[in-house]
C-alpha cells in the first residue's frame, strides 16, 4: 500500500507516460532492432544485397516504421556506423591524428566490415568516408573551416579509408595503428607544404 497526499492508501501506483515519451521508447526500440537486424543480415551477405525490406523482415518492423526514421539504406548506415562508434571508449576524445577508434571497430566486427564493403557503391562509400570525418570530429558544415583542414582532413580519412578497403581485400592480415602513424607522419609534410614550407 501507498500513503496518498490525501491520506487514502493506493492499492497501485501507475506511471504515466506523454505520448512524447512513448514516442521516442518506441522510436528507439524500432532503431534498436533494425540496428540488430542490419549487423545479424551483415554477418551472412554483403551491404549492397541487402534490401530495406531484408532489414525490416529480419527486425519484425515495418517499412513505414522503416521509412519514418530514414530515408533509404544508406542513411540508416551512417546512424547505424555511427552507433557502432559511439559504443567505442574513448571515442569522444579523437582528433585528426588517431584512428583508434576505427581501428577498434573493424577489429571487432571483421566479417560486418568486409560484408559492408564488399562490392560497395559509391553512396555507401561515401557514407564510410563521411562517418570517418564525422570520427576525426571534424565539421564540413563549419563555415569557419579554412580550406587547408578541409584538404587534410579529406586526404586523411581517404587514407584511412583505402587502407580499410586494403584491409578487406587481403582478409585483414594486419593492425591498422601503424599505419595511422605512416598516414600521421605523411599528413605533417602535406600540412608543412600547404603552410608553404617545402
Amino acid at each position: 500500500m501507498i500513503y496518498s497526499p490525501k491520506g487514502l492508501y493506493a492499492k497501485e501506483v501507475k506511471i504515466i507516460l506523454t505520448s512524447t515519451e512513448k514516442d521516442d521508447l518506441k522510436s528507439k526500440k524500432t532503431k534498436n532492432a533494425l540496428n540488430t537486424s542490419l549487423l545479424s543480415l551483415l554477418g551472412k551477405y554483403s551491404f549492397e544485397k541487402i534490401s530495406v525490406r531484408n532489414i525490416c523482415e529480419e527486425a519484425l518492423i515495418s517499412r513505414a516504421a522503416f521509412y519514418a526514421h530514414f530515408t533509404d539504406k544508406y542513411d540508416f548506415l551512417q546512424y547505424w556506423l555511427m552507433n557502432l562508434v559511439k559504443k567505442c571508449p574513448n571515442q569522444d576524445q579523437m582528433d585528426i591524428h588517431t584512428s583508434e577508434v576505427i581501428n577498434k571497430v573493424v577489429n571487432e566486427h571483421k566479417k560486418t566490415i568486409r560484408n559492408l564493403v564488399l562490392d560497395a557503391r559509391k553512396e555507401t562509400m561515401d557514407v564510410l568516408f563521411d562517418v570517418i570525418l564525422t570520427t576525426l570530429n571534424f565539421d564540413m558544415t563549419n563555415e569557419k573551416i579554412d580550406a587547408k583542414s578541409i584538404v587534410i582532413s579529406n586526404f586523411y580519412a581517404g587514407g584511412i579509408l583505402f587502407y580499410l578497403l586494403w584491409q578487406v581485400e587481403h582478409r585483414f592480415p594486419q593492425d591498422i595503428t601503424p599505419v595511422n602513424e605512416y598516414l600521421c607522419t605523411i599528413m605533417k609534410y602535406f600540412q608543412t607544404f600547404l603552410d608553404g614550407g617545402l
